[in-house]
């Protein structure tokens, strides 16, 4: 059905020739024209029935037929009102709260899932991982803060090799002895991760190519 444009006295949108889904019950002014509120052809003034499509046609005592706006344009639907939008942004809202409380249980349990290994047993696997060591040589020199010190005695020059670590998480911290903390941009990052059935401590250092160096240990390798 083609689009069509009324006017009323009673809805301002109307005069200026807005296209809403609205509904006007007004009087028509004098100089409107009468039609039918079903297929809006043009009717008498005192007709009764649609000459047209022979609905009756709504009219009041003393008053002329009440005109309804319909969207002007072909397969326009309602806006969604503001109650209703308000409810799914709450709805969207507690949706995202409960999911970041799940992931963060599920993050937290894996945290602490150490199994039978300690945090000193798991820095060590993690510096004999980077600096592509054998375990057995790196030596646990104590704990400073909330990090652990390590050392190792390179073999080809017997130079000493002081290192730091801590663990956040699941990740696992380095850094040399008077060097930055390797959590800056470009740094490789390391994981850790703890198989409780069988007692493995498997230590990962990926690298920006998607390589990544891959070692497992056993507990009685760390101890």
């Amino acid at each position: 059905m083609k689009s069509e444009q009324y006017y009323c006295p009673c809805l301002k949108a109307c005069r200026k020739g807005i296209s809403l889904l609205q509904v006007c019950e007004g009087k028509l002014d004098k100089d409107s024209v009468r039609r039918c509120q079903e297929c809006r052809e043009q009717v008498g003034e005192r007709d009764t029935f649609c000459t047209h499509c022979g609905i009756k046609l709504i009219a009041g005592s003393g008053e002329r037929a009440l005109l309804r706006h319909e969207a002007l344009e072909l397969g326009a639907s309602k806006p969604p009102n503001k109650k209703y939008l308000m409810s799914m942004v709450a709805l969207t809202v507690l949706c995202l709260t409960v999911n970041v409380a799940i992931f963060g249980f599920l993050a937290a349990e894996e945290d602490v899932e150490l199994g039978r290994f300690t945090e000193t047993e798991i820095c060590r696997a993690g510096i004999a991982t980077i600096m592509s060591k054998n375990v057995g040589i790196v030596a646990f020199d104590g704990k400073s803060g909330s990090s652990y010190k390590f050392h190792y005695i390179r073999d080809f020059d017997k130079s000493r090799w002081d290192l730091r670590c801590y663990l956040d998480g699941n990740k696992l911290v380095w850094a040399t002895k008077d060097g930055p903390w390797r959590t800056r941009a470009g740094d490789e990052p390391v994981h850790w991760r703890v198989s409780v059935p069988d007692d493995r401590l498997t230590i990962t250092e990926s690298y920006a190519d998607g390589s990544a160096t891959v070692r497992s240990y056993s507990l009685s390798e760390v101890r």
